[in-house]
This record gives structure tokens, sequence and C-alpha cells, in this order.
């Protein structure tokens, strides 16, 4: 049972079988806001997890209106997945926690649907027979984190270090889209990786006495690969490291939510920055660097508003588990995220 009442599954008596679901809003859906919750990916997770109490052999999941959108940025990286060394850790079909889920997009006439799906979302058994093989191609490769150290100019404190981090890379190719399939990440995070080598080449000019890391991290968009290495085989004492500042995606005016429009509220947002980490970070270990952010912050002419919406390990976003950040506060350093907001 749903929370709008309605009991999809009421068919289903036995474990072992295929369940095909239609992940969308089901037509008539006049309520744009009731339209977007039944499309969104929270919605999703749901539905995954009503059908796994029936134990069912395989999910198969079709993508229908506005959540098509979804399937296009999935797709490319559930093909192109990458995992850390020691490579394949995969378990045995007994042994996994969940049976072999399909991804795919709904279309007219296919096999998985009946003929009159699009008009007709009551529930009904295909009477067909499913059969699914998985193949597993792996290819290694090595993927490298750049450092860069500018050293203080005080010999009591030029061995330790204030991090600044962003990262290169991105998610890759989007097949299909239009009129461009690659994504270039010129924000996400292309503008952190370009503001810190501003920031090298300005502190290299006139470095302060503390010395400065600066790190680019490879793989964050498959699951922060290159600072969960870097922090447990870092180039200096990780307990050298008394902070981490990191940016990503700082180049544009964003928003809280993705309905963030930037034609009509653009100007809103110019003097607009939100930070994660004084209140989100364990044990209050980057609460005295967020005093020193606002103490500094309020010392400029042009002083940047702070916006906190995110600053919280319960928030739904849960913005401070995203980022490179957060393998840097796993080891007790203090840590500050910044961004620009979401795209809309």
């Amino acid at each position: 049972m749903n929370t709008k009442g309605r009991n999809d599954f009421r068919g289903i008596s036995e474990a072992g079988k295929v369940i095909v679901m239609l992940h969308g809003a089901p037509p008539g859906i006049a309520d744009t806001a009731l339209r977007s919750q039944l499309e969104s990916q929270q919605e999703l997770g749901m539905r995954l997890g009503r059908a796994l109490q029936l134990q069912p052999a395989a999910i198969v999941l079709l993508m229908t209106g506005g959540a098509t959108e979804f399937y296009s940025q999935a797709a490319p990286e559930l093909m192109r997945s990458v995992t850390a060394s020691p490579g394949d850790r995969s378990t045995s079909d007994s042994e996994r926690p969940l049976p072999m889920v399909v991804l795919g997009l709904a279309r007219a006439g296919s096999p998985l649907l009946p003929d009159n799906w699009q008009t007709d979302d009551a529930p009904r058994a295909l009477g067909k027979t499913f059969n699914g093989r998985i193949e597993l191609r792996q290819d290694a490769f090595t993927g490298y984190n750049l450092v860069g150290v500018v050293r203080g100019t005080d010999p009591a404190l030029n061995k330790s270090y204030v991090a600044f981090g962003a990262h290169y890379d991105h998610i890759g190719v989007q097949p299909g889209m239009s009129p461009d399939s690659i994504a270039n990440g010129a924000d996400d995070d292309g503008s952190g990786t370009v503001s810190l080598l501003a920031l090298a080449g300005a502190l290299k000019r006139n470095p302060p006495r503390r010395s400065v890391l600066f790190v680019w991290h490879t793989g964050e968009e498959k699951g922060l690969l290159g600072s969960a290495y870097y922090t447990n085989n870092p180039t200096v004492p990780i307990d050298s490291i008394v902070a981490m500042l990191y940016l990503d995606m700082v180049g544009r005016r964003g928003g809280a939510t993705a309905k963030f429009d930037s034609q009509t509220e653009g100007a809103s947002a110019a003097n607009r920055l939100f930070v994660v980490g004084p209140a989100a970070a364990p044990n209050n270990q980057s609460r005295v660097l967020g005093a020193i952010l606002d103490t500094v912050n309020a010392r400029q002419l042009r002083p940047l508003e702070f916006h906190r919406v995110w600053d919280s390990p319960d928030h739904p976003e849960r913005i401070y588990f995203r980022s490179d950040h957060f393998n840097y506060a796993q080891k007790g350093i203090p840590i500050l995220f910044f961004t620009t907001g979401l795209h809309e």
C-alpha cells in the first residue's frame, strides 16, 4: 500500500515473481506537485522498497513521463561505474541482498508492458517468462590526484597546512542528449578546479605564514574515490592538515533546490554562497573554523551572504556526505564546503 492508498501488488501472492513497474505518475494526475512527487527519485526508492517485501526474482523499472530525465542521468553512471582497487568484490547470487534490478524506458510495443498501458494503469499479470543475464566487462585504469604546495614563510608554521580542494572529473557522456551528449562539467567542478589554480597563483606570489596544500581530486563523481585514497595515503602527515576548504560548483548563481530559476531569480543570488561544515561535521570539529569564516567575511567591503540550509547531516539532500570534504572530515580535519547552489 502506498501513501495514496493504492496497492498495485495485491495480486502477487508468492515469492520468485518478476515485477515490472512503471516509474512515473499515473495518467490523469493533473496536480503538478503530486505529479512531481510521483516521478521523483525519492518515490522510486519507496517503490523499490515496497516491491522488495514481496521477495521477487527480479524487478524491472521502466521510466515514463518526467522520470525519463532521471534515466538519462543515471544510465551512464550505471553502465560505466568505477570501483577502487583491489577490483571485483561481487558476491554470489545467493548472497545478494537485492534481486536483479533492470532499468529502462517505457516504450509503446514493449514486450514487458501490456498493449494499453498508456491509458490503463491497473496492475495485471503479463503471463510471460523473463530471463535475464548480466555481462560485466572490467577494464583496469589509473586515475591521478594532483597535489601542489605553497610553502609558508614562518618556520614555526610551514610544516602544517591549510588545504584547498576541488575535483576535476565529471560524469562523461550522456547518450541521446541534444544537442551535445558530452557532459563537460564546467560548473561541477571545472569552476572549483580553476578557482584553486587562481588561489595557488595568488598565494605563490604572496605566500602566507602557514603552508597551503592544494589537492585536485579524481573520481569524486564515482564515489569520492580520489579523496578516499588521498586521505588514506596523504603526501603530508594527515594530522598536519589543520583545515580543508572545498569548492564544488561555485561558477554560477544557483539555489537551494533544483526549482531555482536563474532567469528570474539570478540577481537575488549575486552574493549568495552556501556553506556546509560548521554544524554538519561531527563533534563540533568544524565549528571554530566556521566562526573564523564569519569573522573574516564580516570584515570585507562586500561580505558574502552565507546560506546554511544544507549545513546538517540530516538534511534530505545530504550535501555534507556528497563531496570530497567528507573524507577529510572522517579523519577529524575541520572542513568548510562552499558552493553557489544547485542547477534548475
